[in-house]
């Protein structure tokens, strides 16, 4: 396949999307992350160089985000906020056997920076009195967990970008 016909078919595949979007009054599409079978076209992106390299650069990204991750990304997973295109949306990945107890993952789609205070049940995580967070692999933070085995965490979400929270 060409890159004009990959080009031609996503194009049609949006297009279904926004139609479905549309007359089903979804405000927003969530999706399970991307799909290294994609390619892109492009020349100009600081990724990669062009169609032919497209698909394998994808592919080295996502086992890279996910390998170092990976016991707790596979563990379960907790939809603390339902998406809705109007506020944070995130997810917590839960591994009490593990050495990452969990992964928090936060998704801001507005267009402009989200600066709260979430409260997160760590319940499932089996932290019982502390937890450290690690904001995207950074310097740990120690939290005290209340009674309910909740913390109360700060948080400040670029527009349409992500973060998350490696706990231990």
């Amino acid at each position: 396949m060409t890159s004009a016909d990959w080009t031609a078919s996503r194009c049609r595949i949006f297009s279904q999307l926004q139609s479905f979007m549309e007359n089903t009054g979804l405000a927003i599409l969530e999706h399970d992350g991307s799909y290294p079978g994609d390619t892109c076209a492009a020349t100009n992106h600081p990724f990669h160089r062009g169609f032919e390299d497209s698909q394998w650069v994808q592919w080295k990204a996502i086992t890279d985000f996910y390998k170092k991750h990976r016991d707790v990304l596979n563990a379960d997973l907790l939809h603390l906020r339902r998406a809705d295109g109007r506020d944070l949306d995130y997810v917590l990945h839960v591994n009490p056997a593990g050495n990452e107890k969990g992964l928090l993952m936060i998704y801001n789609p507005l267009e402009q920076d989200v600066t709260k205070t979430l409260c997160i049940p760590l319940y499932y995580t089996g932290k019982t009195t502390t937890a450290s967070l690690r904001e995207r692999d950074g310097a740990a933070t120690t939290f005290k967990l209340d009674r309910e085995y909740h913390i109360e965490l700060p948080v400040n979400v670029p527009a349409q970008g992500v973060t998350w929270f490696v706990i231990e």
